[in-house]
């Protein structure tokens, strides 16, 4: 069969090629920023100091990069010269931080959107950071726990996966517990009142001033009460706080 014609190559751009400084430190023909895909080019432009017809100093390349990085736009910034039949160009190359795009509340009644909100510093537009967010559910958690709910539970359905962009607190927040009184037993050296006195748990005022229920502060009254016995004296003290619900 007659041969088959030869159709020539894919022509193939070449790859543009990049250099950490300019040797010949000669004035730049322009700026130009890669890697961004959400922030315009003209929003990071503005934040240098460094301009086409001019020859930078490596001070001012390391200033506008201080500067770029200060704005928490980008989690990188590289500067790098691309040679051109014009002359130098200075490249900013950039990795940018990931956003959050909405923040939601689910299950809270007694604690308003607003307080969480401002709470956590989570909103839409701020940088997106798993940790960030694992820290908002703690300290949510703590919230409730402050106000007397020692039994609720913060999830955190979205946002714990760096792929996440939304950020969603699940809010158990469960009975509210009251402390109805405090009982000291065992002791026959020291009066129950003088036990008492500056200890973290106490009873609420006709259940409703104070008294909210903190079990991480059942450690701390255990080891006072032991250090008063101990100042005293009783070295083998042993001291054991439970609760009767």
């Amino acid at each position: 069969g007659a041969p088959r014609p030869q159709t020539a190559p894919p022509t193939r751009r070449p790859t543009p090629v990049y250099r950490d400084v300019d040797p010949a430190g000669s004035a730049i023909v322009d700026v130009v920023v890669e890697g961004n895909t959400t922030i315009q080019d003209y929003h990071i432009l503005r934040k240098l100091t460094v301009r086409p017809g001019r020859a930078p100093s490596p001070t001012q390349v390391n200033d506008d990069v201080r500067t770029l990085i200060d704005t928490r736009w980008f989690s990188s910034v590289t500067p790098l010269y691309r040679p051109s039949e014009q002359g130098m160009i200075l490249v900013f190359r950039v990795t940018e931080r990931p956003f959050v795009r909405s923040v939601e509340f689910r299950g809270n009644k007694k604690i308003k959107n607003k307080k969480l909100e401002a709470e956590t510093g989570l909103k839409p537009n701020a940088p997106y950071d798993v940790a960030i967010n694992q820290e908002a559910a703690q300290r949510i958690k703590q919230m409730y726990k402050d106000k007397g709910y020692a039994h609720a539970t913060v999830t955190l359905l979205k946002g714990g996966d760096p792929l996440d962009r939304d950020v969603v607190f699940v809010i158990n927040e469960g009975p509210k517990v009251k402390v109805n009184s405090v009982r000291i037993e065992g002791n026959s050296f020291v009066r129950d009142a003088v036990l008492k006195i500056g200890k973290q748990t106490k009873p609420a005022i006709l259940w409703l001033i104070g008294g909210n229920f903190d079990p991480q502060s059942l450690p701390n009254d255990e080891l006072a009460i032991e250090q008063y016995y101990q100042n005293l004296g009783f070295f083998d003290v042993e001291v054991t706080a439970k609760t009767r619900w």
